[in-house]
């Protein structure tokens, strides 16, 4: 057993990680770990692990491997150039990647966007719009695709042109959520699709905590958009301050129990956000050479049978934007829309802040409203989109 069918049957024996990076510090390669096994010389493992790798050793790696490439999928051992860089130094990396797609450029900043499943309106446009201003500077977007925050991040970096990661909870040939599974499709097209698990696992409880080391692994930094007090996202932010990546979290008002979790990580010390620039001061330069030209019409959607799924549709995929409407220089439009932040604000402190009358505001929020600039939540809230 060479090359990567070694490292499949590894990845496929499930071996703890700290077991598995300890066996490739030991005997230096996947090779020499199962040649150990063979010869009867692997005693510092316990018995039930040791049946593991033998049942991984002996499974039917070529139809595994021809199951991979009908995907359009490869595996990515740590030893790889290709392996994340940022991701190869964590404590308790993958020892193997399963990719779809294209990662980042080695020398793109990532950043991780990550909130809640049932994030706001306001938490959905923060985490869209944060992600596409990133992507359109050139920094690659990772988030875990799930419904929310993170599904929102990742459309935002489409929108821009630029690089998106999805790291599953799932085998390659699995996506959940399914209603994201155009999504998913699109980003394998434009991004990437990576996970862990071996083909055929489905998503598990236990999966997804272990995955948030992953994201942040990839990042030089994470963002959280919206989050209670108990949550992945919180999960994963404490990965990404354990790992030395920045953490950065969005405030919002101080009533919404989805806003409690980030004005934990705020006093705790993580940056406030309230615009792309309080991020991007904190990362590495791109080159300019290196940022995505403006989108055009994406590709159509592949949609192989490969990838497992349920029978319910999956959530249509919206078009590529409109090109981005201006305002006129000096004009009150262009007063209200340098007050407007990501930060949700009531008509009445634009009123107070663009020192205008109410009626003038009103009727400039609907024109700004109508270009797609500005979106106004419940409760007479707006928010700034582009």
């Amino acid at each position: 057993m060479t090359g990567p069918a070694a490292w499949l049957a590894l990845s496929n024996a499930r071996l703890p990680t700290r077991v598995a990076v300890a066996l490739l510090k030991q005997y230096r390669s996947p090779e020499a770990v199962f040649e150990a096994l063979r010869a009867g010389h692997l005693t510092d493992v316990s018995d039930s692990l040791r049946q593991r790798l033998w049942r991984a050793r002996n499974a039917d790696l070529e139809r595994e491997t021809a199951e991979l490439r009908r995907l359009g999928a490869r595996l990515i051992p740590i030893t790889s150039r290709e392996y994340p860089p940022l991701l190869r130094h964590i404590k308790g990396a993958p020892p193997v990647l399963y990719v779809r797609g294209r990662l980042p450029d080695e020398e793109a900043p990532v950043v991780a966007i990550v909130g809640s499943r049932r994030a706001s309106p306001y938490g959905r446009i923060v985490a869209e719009s944060l992600a596409r201003d990133l992507a359109a500077a050139g920094v690659a977007i990772v988030s875990g695709g799930a419904l929310g925050a993170d599904a929102a991040a990742h459309r935002g970096a489409l929108d821009a042109g630029g690089s998106t990661v999805v790291v599953l909870g799932t085998g390659i040939d699995r996506y959940y959520p399914e209603q994201n599974y155009d999504l998913f499709e699109t980003i394998a097209q434009r991004g990437a699709l990576v996970t862990e698990l071996p083909l055929g696992e489905p998503p598990r409880g236990r999966y997804f905590p272990a995955r948030n080391r992953i994201i942040s692994g990839m990042s030089h930094g994470v963002v959280v958009v919206e989050a209670p007090e108990r949550s992945g996202a919180l999960h994963t932010a404490g990965h990404a301050a354990d790992q030395g990546r920045e953490v950065f979290a969005v405030p919002g008002t101080v009533n919404s129990a989805l806003s409690r979790g980030c004005h934990q990580l705020i006093q705790e010390g993580a940056k406030l956000v309230t615009n792309v620039r309080d991020i991007l001061e904190e990362l590495p330069a791109v080159p300019e050479t290196r940022r995505p030209a403006a989108p055009s019409e994406p590709p159509p959607l592949a949609r192989p049978a490969a990838v497992r799924r349920s029978g319910r549709p999956a959530a249509a995929e919206p078009g590529p934007p409109p090109a981005v409407p201006t305002v006129e220089a000096g004009s009150e439009e262009e007063c209200l829309l340098n007050i407007l932040t990501l930060q949700q604000k009531y008509i009445d402190q634009l009123v107070e802040e663009a020192q205008l009358p109410p009626a003038t505001v009103s009727a400039q929020l609907l024109m700004l409203e109508l270009k797609g600039l500005v979106r106004r939540l419940p409760g007479n809230l707006y928010v700034r989109v582009r």
